[in-house]
């Protein structure tokens, strides 16, 4: 997980590692999200980013987390 600036892109980025099992599922290495404007801005908007994140994981496991 890093926060990084993509070139020609404004703003920060949340980049996450995709886990190893789940790779051929979602059929990418990383997901990145747009965390903010600012980098104390990412930095605030890093948790919540990361729940979604984990989420998709779950989805993309066959996990329901209402269960």
């Amino acid at each position: 997980m890093s926060i990084t600036q993509i070139t020609g892109r404004s703003g920060f980025y949340l980049r996450v590692s995709v886990p190893a099992d789940l790779r051929k599922v979602l059929k990418t290495n990383s997901l990145s999200f747009k965390a903010g404007s600012t980098r104390q801005e990412a930095i605030r908007n890093r948790p919540g980013l990361l729940a979604k994140a984990e989420q998709r994981f779950a989805t993309a496991r066959g996990n329901d987390p209402v269960r």
